[in-house]
């Protein structure tokens, strides 16, 4: 492949998901946040138009407010409530290479072969692929070896020997029909507040959780058209009213001046 040029865009950024992460754990837990690890969220319990506990297989958790942002099995966890939130999970896979022949500083998308590449301080992480295979979760070697054949045409320098013993990394990114996520309240249930639906762009679901409480616009049946455009819903299929396949996270966030305080966060164990 022959270059031509490529575009610059001096305002774009990245991070490294694990830091990321710790250091937004470390506040959080600063801030009196309590993390529930393995605590796998089985139902949730109504009453007259809000949630009034959160049902765990460790027991159950009260609280003023509730957050979903389950990722792709957000659907699942409240269909049984009679809400629908479009989303197909996109699987997209990722090699990291902990010591390249060549460490590049600034990130690079590979537009035909439809692939990002990262460096993540001395790692590169070369991602991409979007496959639209439900919850299933298997490794599919073709996609893995499309992108490593790939890297060569643009980093001339690296070879698939390079890739050899690099376990692939998958995950689901929860994706909705217009590509907007579903941020804010809903109407059927005055203190659930929805924060997913956000397929590859991490930073806007956690700008909601800090933004969303105060926002009480809602529409029908999911959540205001505050942060997406309009679309017509569908309705949930049997599959998406299946019991998730893997344990969803529970966070319970109190203050110290009042027990009675407290917002519930389920997310997804990725």
């Amino acid at each position: 492949m022959e270059v031509a040029g490529a575009v610059y865009f001096p305002k774009d950024a990245h991070f490294t998901p694990d830091r990321y992460l710790a250091a937004l754990q470390s506040q959080c837990e600063k801030l009196g946040v309590h993390f529930k690890w393995d605590t796998e969220v089985t139902g949730l319990e109504t009453e007259r138009g809000t949630i009034t506990a959160v049902e765990t297989l460790h027991g159950e958790f009260l609280a003023d407010e509730v957050v979903l942002c389950g990722g792709s099995w957000s659907p699942q966890l409240v269909c049984e409530l009679g809400l629908k939130i479009p989303i197909q999970a996109g699987k997209g896979y990722s090699l990291t290479l902990p010591r390249p022949r060549e460490l590049p500083q600034l990130c690079s998308i590979f537009t035909e072969a439809r692939m990002a590449v990262t460096p993540m301080g001395s790692s590169l992480r070369f991602g991409g692929t979007m496959e639209i295979a439900g919850l299933n979760e298997d490794i599919n070697l073709v996609r893995v070896r499309g992108i490593i054949k790939s890297v060569p045409a643009y980093f001339p320098k690296f070879t698939p020997a390079d890739f050899a013993g690099i376990q692939p990394w998958r995950g689901l990114r929860p994706c909705s029909p217009d590509g907007l996520p579903y941020l804010g309240r809903t109407a059927k249930f005055s203190n659930l507040i929805l924060a997913t639906g956000h397929a590859m762009i991490l930073e806007i679901k956690t700008h909601a959780a800090n933004s969303l409480e105060s926002n009480n616009t809602t529409c029908p049946d999911v959540a205001p058209n505050t942060f997406r455009m309009p679309i017509s819903f569908v309705r949930c299929s049997a599959t998406n009213a299946a019991k998730p396949n893997r344990p969803i996270q529970a966070i319970k966030i109190a203050t110290e001046e009042k027990i009675t305080d407290t917002m519930f966060v389920f997310c997804s164990a990725t």
